[in-house]
């Protein structure tokens, strides 16, 4: 898989999540999160990289707003990082408390991410 635009993996994940039969809808344009997980409360920026590691610092204003903002803007509710990491081809998931960068090897995988959200099988 190439380099995308932003709106074409924030479909890639909305897919993967209906897959899981989880919904999952896309926000509007330029708005952060990208996508909510309505029924769990979250809120989800997605993001791609050629890379093993993804630096939240390439949007610092993005992520002071997800870190710091967004419950106010949400209450009750989380915000995640889910990632594509092109070379690995698959998805990583990190909680916007952690650490950036966030590394391929660092991240929940959408597995181990949807199956702390429900049980229910594929």
């Amino acid at each position: 898989m190439s380099m995308r635009t932003g709106t074409a993996y924030e479909s890639k994940a909305i897919k993967e999540f209906r897959e899981w039969g989880i919904y999952a809808a896309g926000l509007q344009p330029n708005s952060s999160p990208d996508i909510i997980l309505p029924k769990f409360n979250i809120g989800i920026e997605v993001k791609s990289t050629s890379g093993n590691k993804y630096y939240a610092s390439k949007n610092p204003e993005q992520y002071e707003y997800l870190k710091n903002q967004f419950a106010e803007d949400f209450p009750g509710w989380s915000a995640y990082y889910m990632i594509y990491f092109l070379k690995k081809h698959n998805w990583q998931i990190f909680s916007i408390t952690s650490k950036s960068p966030f590394k391929v090897s660092a991240g929940i995988s959408i597995y181990d991410f949807i199956s702390g959200l429900t049980y229910s099988p594929r």
